[in-house]
C-alpha cells in the first residue's frame, strides 16, 4: 500500500506536483502532473498497475515541466545511494553505515531512509517548504560536504531540484518477473530548514562545480561536438539505418545488433554518439534495451555523462577490427547522420510537452510574416534554421545537402514595372547589415553574366559554381511565385497614386486601411533606403522647432514646404520654386530646406547638389513627385540651366524625348506636382532678367526671400538632430493625408480665400498665392497633429505682408530681381 504519510510529508504545500513511472518493458517513461496529494497517490497507483517503477519529484513546479528551471518549492534534501555489484556500496547495509558515519562527521540530523529495492534513497524532510533558490544554496553545500568527507554519492543528483525519489509502498520493476517492494527503512521527523542550513554553513566547505549536465544542451555543445557538427544537427536513427544497411559505421551496427555481447567501453562510445543526436531520448534506449541486464536509469545516467561524441580514433582503439575497410572520410560516426536543420522545424510549435527533467528551451511563438509570402522555398530547396539556403540532392539516408547560399536570399514579390517589364523583388538578410530589398528585372535572371552583375551589385558574393546554384534557385523560386501570386503594379514615383487612394513614401503605401508594403521599382530602388523613418519624433521636433521663433518667418515658410508639397496635387498648379537669398553664412537658408526634406526622408541623401546633371535633377524630381525637393546652392548655376529648371518645375514634367532606334516618342515618366527649394547668395531673378528678354514665365513661378541672420543658442546642435531623426513626422502626416484627402481642397480653398480677402485677387499672382495657401494650410494641419510649434497666426500675417509688398513692385509682365520679396 502506498505510504500516504510519506507522500504528504515530502510534497510542498503549493505548486504542481509530478509523479512519473519508468517502464522496463520497452515503454517510454511516463509522467503525470497533479494538483494535490490525493491525485498524486491515485496516479501513482495507475503507474504501478501499468508495471512501472514509480517516482515522485521532491519539488513542486510552476508549470507542467519537470525541469530545474521550473522548480518552485521544496520540502526535503535528497541523496541516492547505489548498491550492488560495480556500485559504490556492495549492500544496503554498507551504504547505511557510510551514511551514519557522514551524519556523525557533519552533525546533521538523522534522515528518513527508503529501501528503493536495490539501493537506498535518503531524505532530510523539512518542517516547512522553501523556495527553489533557498533550497539550491543549501543543496550545493550538502553536495560539497559529501565530496569533502568521501561519502560516495552522485552529487549532481543531490543538487538537482527536479529529482524524484521512490515512494514506499510501490514496486521496483527492474526484475519484471520478481519485482521488489519499495519500503520505509527508517522514519525521521522533519527538521527545521534554518537548523539544517546552519549546520552545513558551520562546516565552511567549498561548493563543488557541477560534474556534468543532466541533459545535453543542443545550443551549448561540447567543443568536440561543435567541431564535428558545425551548424548541423544529427539523427541517430539515420546513422543506425545506414549502418545496418552497410553504408554507415560497422561499429554502430555491431553495438545495436549485438547488445548482449558489447563490451561496456564500446557501448559507452555508442552512447556518446546517440546522446549528442536530436533523437537521443529514444536512441540511447534503442541501442541498450535488448541487453539482459538493461537498466533505463543507468543507461540515462551513463549517456548523460559522455563528454560529446567519440571520434573514429577512439572507436578504432576500442575495436580496430570493426573499422577495417571503412571508406568514409569522417572523424566521428556522428557525421553519418548530420543534416542541416530546417527553419520550419524551429518555427513549429511542439505537439507535446518536452520530455521530463529537460532544461532545454522550447519555442513558444512562431514568427509570422506581415507582408508577402513566407520564406519557404520550393522543394528541393529549404531554409536552414541558422540562416542560408540549401538544396537536397538525392533521396533517402544517402541524400546530400548542397549549400546554395550562406545567407537568407529569396524572391519576395513579383512586380509589373513599366520600365523593365516583369521584375522580382528580392530580400537579402545578412547578420551585419539586416534586411535589404532590391529589384531585378526578370530578364536579368536568365543570363549568368547579367545575373552576376545584378546580384553582385547588391552584395551577393559567390563563386562561379555557387553563382549557378543561386541562379537556378532564384529561377525555380520565381516560377513558384508566378503560380502563387499576381504581379504587383510598380510605383515609379512617391506621393499620390493615380486614384489618390494611397500616398507612397519609400517602400510604404499609406492608405485609409493602414500602411502596406510598396515594392521598389526601377525608378525608386535607389531611393528606398533613404526614405526609411529613423529615430524619434520628439528628437526631430527639437530640430524643427528651432525656427519657431519670431523673426524666422522666411525659414518657417520654407521648412513647412515639406508638409505643403503633397497638397500641390490638389491646387491645379504643377509646381513652384522658393529661393532663399543671403550673402552671409549661418542664416539657415540651407537648413530650412533640410528641415523640409526631413519630414519624409534623409535630408542629406535626398537633397540635390550643384554637381548633379540637369537630367539627373529632373529624374529625381520626377521620382519624388509630390514630395518636396531641394537643390542646394544655385549661385553658380548657369542662367539657362536655372531657367530650364524653374520652368520645368512649373510645367510639371520633363521634356519629351524620341527613342533612339525608333520613330516614336519615349514614355515620359518624369512628372510631378511639388515645390522646389533652392538657396543662393544673389537673386536668381536678376540673373534670369539679364539673359532673357521676357523671363516672366519662370519668374511668376519663383518666390525669392531674403534671409537675415538670427542668433539662436545651441542651434547647430539642435539642427543636427534632424540628420539622425527623420521621416518620423511624415509617418504621422501621411496617415492623416490619406484619411482626409476629401478635405484637402476645402482646406486649401479656405486658406486661399483668406489670402485674397486680405490682398485682393490678381491673375498674375496665382502661383504665389497657391504656394502660400498650401504652406499655411499644411502648416496648420501639422501643428494640429503636434508636429511643430510654429505660430501659424503670426506666419499668416507675415505671408500677407510679403504678398502685398510683392504686388507693388510688379511692373508690366516681367518681374525683375529687385521687384521680389526682400
Amino acid at each position: 500500500m502506498i505510504d500516504t504519510k510519506f507522500v504528504d510529508a515530502i510534497l510542498p504545500k503549493e505548486g504542481i506536483y509530478c509523479v512519473y513511472g519508468v517502464s522496463y518493458e520497452g515503454k517510454y517513461a511516463k509522467q503525470e502532473f497533479v494538483g494535490g496529494t490525493d491525485e498524486a497517490i491515485n496516479k501513482t497507483q495507475e503507474l504501478i498497475d501499468d508495471r512501472r517503477s514509480t517516482f515522485i519529484s521532491i519539488a513542486s513546479f510552476s508549470d507542467k515541466y519537470r525541469r530545474q528551471k521550473y522548480a518552485h518549492r521544496l520540502k526535503c534534501f535528497f541523496v541516492d545511494l547505489d548498491c550492488g555489484e560495480g556500485e559504490p556500496y556492495a549492500t544496503q547495509d554498507e551504504a547505511i553505515l557510510a551514511l551514519d558515519a557522514f551524519v556523525d562527521q557533519t552533525g546533521l540530523a538523522d534522515p528518513t531512509l527508503i529501501n528503493s529495492g536495490n539501493g537506498v534513497h535518503v531524505c532530510w524532510l523539512l518542517k516547512d517548504c522553501v523556495s527553489k533558490d533557498e533550497w539550491q544554496s543549501v543543496a550545493d553545500r550538502l553536495a560539497g560536504a559529501c565530496e569533502h568527507y568521501g561519502f560516495a554519492v552522485d552529487t549532481q543528483v543531490t543538487r538537482d531540484s527536479s529529482r524524484g525519489t521512490r515512494i514506499p509502498g510501490t514496486l521496483n520493476f527492474k526484475d519484471l518477473d520478481n519485482p521488489k517492494e519499495v519500503s520505509l527503512f527508517r522514519w525521521s521527523e522533519p527538521v527545521d530548514f534554518s537548523e539544517f542550513k546552519s549546520g552545513l554553513d558551520a562546516l565552511d566547505l567549498p561548493v563543488p562545480e557541477p560534474k556534468a549536465r543532466s541533459r545535453v544542451d543542443m545550443n551549448n555543445l561540447s567543443e568536440t561536438a561543435k567541431a564535428l557538427l558545425g551548424s548541423r544537427t544529427a539523427n541517430f536513427a539515420k546513422i543506425v539505418r545506414r549502418s545496418l544497411n552497410g553504408t554507415g559505421c560497422a561499429a554502430i551496427a555491431h553495438i545495436v545488433a549485438n547488445q548482449n555481447d558489447v563490451d561496456e567501453p564500446l557501448w559507452r562510445a555508442g552512447l556518446s554518439i546517440a546522446w549528442t543526436c536530436e533523437d537521443r531520448e529514444k536512441a540511447i534506449h534503442k541501442m541498450s534495451s535488448k541487453y539482459d541486464a538493461y537498466d533505463p536509469d543507468e543507461t540515462y545516467a551513463k549517456a548523460s555523462l559522455t563528454a560529446g561524441p567519440y571520434t573514429c580514433e577512439t572507436f578504432r582503439q576500442l575495436n580496430s577490427k570493426l573499422c577495417e575497410g571503412c571508406q568514409h572520410k569522417i572523424t566521428s560516426p556522428i557525421q553519418l547522420g548530420t543534416r542541416v536543420k530546417r527553419a520550419e522545424e524551429a518555427d513549429k510549435k511542439p505537439d507535446k510537452k518536452p520530455d521530463m527533467n529537460s532544461d532545454e528551451e522550447s519555442e513558444d511563438e512562431v514568427e509570422e510574416k506581415k507582408d508577402g509570402l513566407p520564406f519557404k522555398p520550393p522543394f528541393p530547396y529549404f531554409k536552414a534554421e541558422g540562416g542560408g539556403v540549401y538544396r537536397v540532392d538525392g533521396s533517402g539516408d544517402d541524400a546530400e545537402e548542397i549549400k546554395v547560399y550562406e545567407y537568407d536570399l529569396y524572391p519576395f514579390k513579383r512586380i509589373d514595372d513599366p520600365n523593365d517589364g516583369e521584375s522580382i523583388l528580392f530580400k537579402l538578410i545578412r547578420p551585419q547589415d539586416g534586411t535589404r530589398e532590391f529589384t531585378v528585372p526578370l530578364k536579368k535572371l536568365m543570363s549568368l553574366d547579367s545575373f552576376r552583375e545584378a546580384f553582385g551589385a547588391q552584395g551577393v558574393a559567390a563563386t562561379q559554381i555557387q553563382l549557378k546554384e543561386i541562379m537556378n534557385y532564384t529561377i525555380r523560386y520565381t516560377k513558384e511565385l508566378q503560380k502563387l501570386e499576381k504581379a504587383h503594379k510598380a510605383r515609379l514615383q512617391f506621393g499620390w497614386t493615380d486614384d489618390k487612394k494611397a500616398f507612397i513614401v519609400g517602400n510604404r503605401a499609406y492608405t485609409a486601411r493602414g500602411v502596406e508594403h510598396n515594392p521598389a521599382s526601377s525608378s525608386t530602388a535607389d531611393y528606398i533606403r533613404h526614405m526609411e523613418p529613423r529615430g524619434e519624433l520628439s528628437e526631430w521636433r527639437l530640430a524643427f522647432n528651432v525656427i519657431a521663433r519670431e523673426g524666422m518667418e522666411p525659414l518657417q515658410f520654407t521648412a513647412l514646404a515639406g508638409f505643403a508639397a503633397p497638397l500641390m496635387e490638389f491646387t491645379g498648379h504643377a509646381g513652384a520654386t522658393i529661393n532663399l537669398i543671403s550673402n552671409e553664412s549661418g542664416t539657415g537658408k540651407s537648413t530650412a530646406g533640410y528641415l523640409a526634406l526631413s519630414v519624409f526622408g534623409d535630408p542629406k541623401q535626398t537633397a540635390l547638389v550643384e554637381s548633379d546633371t540637369p537630367m539627373a535633377k529632373l529624374h529625381h524630381i520626377g521620382v519624388f513627385n509630390n514630395l518636396c525637393v531641394m537643390a542646394d546652392e544655385m549661385t553658380n548655376m548657369h542662367p539657362d540651366v536655372a531657367s530650364n529648371l524653374i520652368y520645368a518645375i512649373s510645367q510639371g514634367r520633363a521634356r519629351h524625348r524620341m527613342e533612339r532606334d525608333a520613330n516614336r516618342m519615349r514614355t515620359n515618366l518624369s512628372s510631378w506636382r511639388t515645390m522646389l527649394l533652392t538657396n543662393s547668395n544673389a537673386s536668381i531673378s536678376a540673373k534670369l532678367a539679364k539673359v532673357k528678354a521676357r523671363p516672366d514665365g519662370e519668374l511668376m513661378r519663383l518666390l525669392e526671400i531674403h534671409v537675415d541672420r538670427l542668433y539662436v543658442p545651441d542651434a547647430d546642435e539642435l539642427f543636427d538632430k534632424m540628420f539622425k531623426n527623420y521621416g518620423v513626422a511624415g509617418e504621422k502626416y501621411a496617415a492623416w493625408l490619406v484619411k482626409n484627402r476629401d478635405h484637402l481642397m476645402v482646406l486649401y480653398d479656405k486658406q486661399k480665400k483668406a489670402i485674397y480677402d486680405k490682398i485682393g485677387k490678381a491673375m498674375q499672382e496665382r502661383y504665389w498665392v497657391a504656394v502660400a495657401a498650401t504652406i499655411l494650410a499644411a502648416g496648420k494641419v501639422a501643428q494640429h497633429l503636434g508636429l511643430h510649434d510654429i505660430d501659424m497666426v503670426n506666419l499668416e500675417k507675415w505671408v500677407i505682408d510679403y504678398l502685398s509688398g510683392q504686388r507693388e513692385e510688379v511692373r508690366n509682365e516681367v518681374v525683375m530681381a529687385n521687384n521680389l520679396i526682400k
